[in-house]
């Protein structure tokens, strides 16, 4: 038996496995999930994104369907031409607030650009939910059990207005997969 664990980790640790995956220190166990949040979904830290389309830019320009072209600016870098459209059926006609949830393409108009490896950014309003917690906090505990999205808050400002804080959540794409998974087979879903 010994050595059938022994070959079990070692061939384990011969591969690149992915973020959330480690073995233990004794090297009798892979376990998966329960790592912190870094970097750019770190939750103890609030980050601010500045979103500016120009001077004859207002909400109404803002839709479900089409992204608007604009400049996002992050940690004192720029990022021109990315695509920004009202995230989700929800947002566009039951909350009737000027804070839409808010779907960021970083690689709209310039292939492969991204925010420390993330090519969309979901900003949430936190339409219904008094604390605007909820969702950052569920994924948080989730991770520990279950593979989940990443998440932590931002500081937005549009054109110079300051919007307030957004709940940022990964998107549910490529880069989510090869944090969970070791290939990338297989259908994607999640429960509205």
């Amino acid at each position: 038996m010994f050595w059938i664990q022994l070959t079990f980790a070692l061939s384990m640790t011969a591969q690149n496995l992915p973020y959330e995956y480690r073995i233990s220190e004794d090297g009798h166990r892979l376990t998966i999930g329960g790592n912190p949040s870094t970097e750019f979904y770190e939750e103890s830290i609030i980050r601010s994104i500045d979103l500016d389309f120009g001077p004859n830019w207002n909400f109404d320009d803002l839709n479900d369907s089409n992204d608007l072209l604009g400049k996002l600016s992050f940690e004192g870098q720029v990022y021109d031409s990315v695509g920004v459209r009202i995230k989700g059926f929800t947002s566009n006609f039951s909350n009737q607030t000027e804070k839409k949830s808010l779907n960021i393409t970083i690689d709209y108009g310039i292939d492969k650009q991204n925010i420390w490896g993330y090519e969309t950014l979901n900003l949430n309003s936190g339409y219904e939910d008094p604390s605007s917690m909820r969702e950052v906090l569920y994924n948080h505990i989730g991770r520990n059990y279950t593979p989940g999205l990443k998440g932590n808050f931002v500081d937005l400002n549009i054109n110079g207005e300051n919007c307030g804080p957004y709940l940022n959540i990964q998107q549910l794409n490529g880069d989510y997969i090869r944090e969970w998974f070791l290939s990338n087979n297989g259908t994607r879903w999640r429960c509205w």
